[in-house]
Formats: structure tokens, sequence, C-alpha cells
């Protein structure tokens, strides 16, 4: 952060630690958390933010962040409103707003993955899903939408991502609709038109092989 006085916040990867267990079904679960961006280049607001909300595997983990303080102080800190899940992502978005951040490719941390960890614990519980639309990362990007809207953010970059991510809470019959066509009318167009298109390719073969026995005849 020294050679970068600009950057307010610098992180790295994470390794999302599986394989701490010694377990041999945990041996190859290892992985990296995405960056989404330009590594090594530092990245001026409100860059960041559509990226972190498209795919929330881009928000760094806190253990590989560095902050400067003042930074930090200047934007509140964490929200009280965010105790056990998206508490992390809520920071780092006020931080993506505020000021410019500085992305490295290297990895700073492992992350133990256990099964009583919040995450695991919430998913188990039917409260929060990484897919699936849930209530905890409604109540985040609402939340999200108001903070921008306070700061006077007007990228549309910004909106457009946070607009498609509260779409299914939003809009949920669109959204279900949507979802039903892809998932299921489309799949199923295709495999109709594959079918199609191999009786029509069998039925020119046929023609063309009569044309020409009857050529040669």
């Amino acid at each position: 952060m020294e050679a970068q006085p600009e950057a307010g916040m610098v992180y790295g990867r994470t390794r999302y630690w599986y394989s701490w267990t010694g377990r041999p079904e945990d041996q190859h679960r290892d992985s990296f958390t995405e960056l989404g961006v330009l590594t090594d280049t530092v990245l001026k607001p409100p860059v960041l933010v559509p990226v972190y909300l498209e795919d929330e595997s881009t928000v760094p983990c806190t253990s590989t962040a560095l902050m400067r303080r003042d930074v930090v102080v200047r934007v509140g800190g964490f929200e009280d409103a965010f105790r056990d899940l998206f508490e992390d992502q809520v920071m780092f978005i006020k931080m993506a707003v505020e000021a410019p951040a500085l992305v490295q490719a290297t990895c700073w941390a492992y992350y133990r993955q256990h099964e009583q960890s919040c995450c695991s614990v919430a998913n188990r519980a039917g409260y929060w899903d990484a897919i699936k639309p849930n209530r905890p990362r409604e109540v985040f990007l609402e939340w999200v939408s108001r903070y921008l809207s306070q700061k006077g953010v007007a990228d549309p970059r910004v909106w457009g991502a946070l607009n498609k991510q509260l779409r299914p809470y939003r809009h949920p019959v669109m959204h279900r609709s949507v979802r039903f066509l892809y998932e299921r009318v489309l799949p199923l167009t295709r495999r109709a038109m594959v079918a199609v298109r191999s009786r029509v390719l069998t039925a020119i073969r046929h023609f063309c092989r009569r044309s020409e026995a009857r050529a040669n005849s």
C-alpha cells in the first residue's frame, strides 16, 4: 500500500481450504477465489461494485484484505444490521464505492472450510443458498440500493448489475417465467429442432440416392 498511496484497499486471492481435514475425499476440493478484474492495477470507484454484485465469488475474504483506517472510518465501518451473513459484502461494497482498490493475483490466505461455519449452518437450515433466491441476499441487495442512492452513484453498469440481481425479488413471477423458459422450454425446442434436422437430412439423403439410382439405370 505504500507503493500505491491512492489505494484505500488491497487484496489478493483466497484458497478455500478443505484438505486441512486430511480426509481422502477432501484432498481435491480446494479452490481459489475468482477476482473478475485485471490484477496489479488500481481500480477506481465504482468499478468493483458491479463485479461483486454479479458474482459473489469475486468478493474478497476479509482475511485477505488490507484497508486504510481513514477510509474505513470515513465509510462508517461495518453495518450493525448485518451480524451473521453478508456483513463482509456490505463492507466491501462501501469500500468499493468510496476508494480505489489494488487487486493482486497472489494467494494471501487459506480459508478453512467446515460444516459448522455460518454459511454451512444457514444453508442446511434452508435460510441461505449460494444460488437460489433467499431472504438474506434480498435484504443485502435492498441495502445496496439504498446505499448507492444515498451516495449519489449514477453509473449505469452498477445499477444494471444491481437491478438484474434484484429481479428475482422484485419481479418473482417474471423471473420464474424466464427461468422456466430457459431451463425447460428452450432445451425441448432445441431437441425438437435437432430431431427435425435429422429427419430432413435423412430425407434429403434418401432423395439423392434415389435420384442417383434413376440416373444410373
